[in-house]
């Protein structure tokens, strides 16, 4: 098919039978569909405002088992004890991870208000926003119109800037600059009376409700929100820490970029990326056009991917035009490569082989942040705080958590689709843990938008089992991108 033309076929990934893939499987009970939100970057996948039809997030209502015809939605007050047949049920992968964290295998505590925690009678209560990911943005937005009495707000985040991954492969192309894909924590918190504090959370203690700084301090809470993000899967591979450059944390990523193109380009072996998902071969895109500089053939550029091709799980006319772009800007990719170990020359593959490369960039996808799982919250077996669907830890209802770090009860995966649309639910929720208020269930949709940069001006698109690509695409996805944010004051 002509390169830049306009395609969408129902197909379904390689290798994958109908019944299979995510839009053959039957419709859970009270599941919706909404709109994604802003489009794919980098490390996440899926960035993108997904179909116009449905704005905003919706309840999910659920019907009580002893109930007549009406409906109701899942709330429950503090205290309340369900029977074993009321209870709503954790997918079976969550069920067996938290088998061993001292919950009941089998059951999930019903979404609640937080417990009474530091404040007392009359006292302020603090409400601490821990990490300045998509989500909390939405919730400094929602603070600034409606500020609750009587409650403390502290941010916490160690830059006063959030950069949005979603724009990210534009600046490493020269398409933006660095400053048009932030977004002004400082500011955002201003507006909405927040206290700032930059710090980095180095650990915390959920049963002390304590959380521990960078400079020594400690902040206490009534009520956390965690919103910290993802590291970079693959950091902990021997050698990595010396030799290679992980995608996240992204302001990291960002400082130390330039420095590596520059020694990829200035060596024969060139540069070598870890993973084939929507992350990796954007970034390898963006990567290729700025070692290409004025059009001259830049150095050697090799994608590493444990899978058959490209953008696995994707339709497989998604997947074909990635490898064909690929190999238009002299990416090589090598299919069925797991990397075991790096050291200065390059890469080990579990194989046995190794593969020469200057430098290596890590964007294999997201793992936890190891202080989360140390702190006495309940996590999925990645390390992930398990939450319900109020975005309520599972082991303490003083504490939530959104985005990447959140592992949703639904399963679904980390993108910034379900980032950025959790943070209504999350700030609605929020305000009623500190009213004492029942929450409220979020059911986050199926399926994500995915936008795929590559340095033409297009980008490859999916949702669900339909694949396109074209030059309209990517105005879209720029679109999609300066309008979220245009909404919160950056650029």
């Amino acid at each position: 098919m002509r390169r830049g033309s306009w395609c969408a076929h129902a197909s379904r990934p390689a290798g994958r039978a109908a019944g299979a893939h995510p839009a053959h499987r039957q419709r859970l009970p009270g599941a919706h569909r909404g709109p994604s939100a802003p489009g794919c970057g980098l490390p996440r996948r899926g960035r993108g405002d997904g179909l116009p039809a449905r704005r905003g997030w919706r309840l999910r209502p659920r019907r009580h088992p002893h109930a007549g015809a009406g409906r109701s939605f899942h709330r429950h007050a503090l205290g309340q004890r369900r029977g074993d047949g009321d209870h709503p049920r954790a997918p079976a992968r969550q069920r067996a991870a938290l088998g061993g964290a001292g919950l009941p295998v089998g059951r999930r505590p019903a979404c609640r208000p937080a417990a009474p925690g530091r404040a007392g009678g009359g006292a302020v209560k603090r409400l601490v926003l821990l990490g300045g990911g998509h989500a909390h943005v939405h919730v400094l937005d929602r603070l600034a119109a409606e500020r609750p009495g009587g409650v403390e707000v502290v941010l916490v985040s160690p830059h006063a800037r959030q950069l949005y991954s979603g724009m990210v492969p534009g600046w490493i192309a020269g398409e933006y600059a660095i400053e048009a894909c932030a977004l002004p924590l400082a500011a955002l918190a201003a507006r909405a009376g927040v206290r700032f504090v930059q710090q980095a959370a180095l650990r915390l203690d959920a049963g002390a409700r304590c959380l521990w700084l960078a400079d020594g301090s400690t902040l206490e809470w009534d009520v956390l929100s965690i919103d910290v993000g993802s590291v970079s899967r693959g950091a902990e591979l021997p050698g990595a820490a010396g030799y290679a450059l992980a995608v996240r944390p992204l302001e990291g990523f960002v400082a130390r970029l330039d420095a590596a193109l520059q020694a990829a380009a200035a060596s024969p072996h060139g540069l070598a990326i870890v993973g084939g998902g929507a992350a990796a071969v954007e970034l390898a895109f963006a990567c290729a056009a700025r070692l290409r500089g004025g059009g001259a053939k830049g150095p050697a550029l090799q994608l590493l991917g444990a899978a058959a091709r490209p953008l696995a799980g994707m339709p497989a006319i998604v997947q074909w035009r990635a490898a064909a772009l690929l190999r238009e800007q002299g990416i090589r990719w090598r299919g069925h490569s797991r990397v075991v170990a790096i050291d200065a020359q390059g890469v080990r593959l579990d194989c046995g082989s190794h593969l020469p490369a200057a430098q290596i960039i890590l964007a294999a996808g997201a793992a936890a942040p190891r202080w989360l799982g140390e702190g006495g919250l309940a996590t999925d077996a990645a390390g992930f705080v398990a939450v319900d669907a109020c975005l309520q830890s599972l082991s303490h209802p003083g504490v939530f958590a959104a985005g990447d770090c959140a592992a949703l009860p639904q399963g679904r995966p980390k993108s910034g689709v379900y980032a950025v649309r959790a943070g209504p639910p999350l700030a609605e929720n929020l305000l009623r843990a500190l009213r004492g208020a029942p929450l409220q269930a979020w059911s986050p949709q199926r399926r994500a938008l995915y936008l795929i940069r590559h340095d033409d001006g297009a980008a490859l698109g999916a949702w669900g089992a339909l694949g396109w690509w074209g030059r309209w695409s990517g105005r879209w996805k720029r679109r999609i991108d300066c309008a979220f944010i245009a909404r919160f004051g950056g650029g």
